[in-house]
């Protein structure tokens, strides 16, 4: 046997050991901050930008006017299932975009969702705390420069 297949056995032996080692320690669920209510938290940022904050359509999300500006903000979750329904809701007129970790996207970003939400379990697996960082769609309507307001703020808030 050469030396390098030697080494390529002994890695691959290293790796599998230690998924296995992961695998049975079981992930620790980092504790969630008390009090946290990412609706909550959404409106309070949208009060704070200045605009008259109430819940959003049938109790999903929530909605901040100011003068003809009209915002709807609203959690996706993981795996975008619910995003179809969600448009359900969203005017017709509205312009559509999608805020996740402070960055303003045109489209759903599922790779980075799906990438961000392996790395947080890895995270857990490895005992780092870990928490989950929330995807929102926003539709606005009016003329309102949504896209300036500071959505870094809202980056890791659940």
């Amino acid at each position: 046997m050469t030396f390098l297949r030697a080494l390529k056995l002994g890695v691959v032996a290293a790796v599998f050991a230690a998924t296995i080692a992961l695998k049975s320690t079981g992930p620790k669920e980092a504790p969630r901050p008390t009090g946290i209510d990412l609706d909550q938290t959404i409106e309070n940022w949208l009060a704070r930008q200045g605009f008259a904050v109430s819940p959003g359509a049938f109790g999903h999300g929530s909605l901040g006017r100011k003068n003809d500006c009209q915002v709807h903000v609203e959690n996706v979750e993981l795996d975008g299932e619910n995003l179809q329904a969600m448009r359900i809701r969203e005017p017709d007129n509205a312009r559509e975009f999608f805020v996740y970790r402070g960055r303003i996207l045109s489209d759903y970003p599922s790779l980075r969702v799906d990438v961000g939400e392996i790395w947080r379990r890895i995270s857990l697996r490895l005992g780092f705390s870990a928490s989950r960082v929330p995807c929102l769609v926003i539709w606005a309507t009016g003329p309102c420069a949504v896209e300036a307001l500071p959505w870094m703020e809202l980056a890791e808030i659940d």
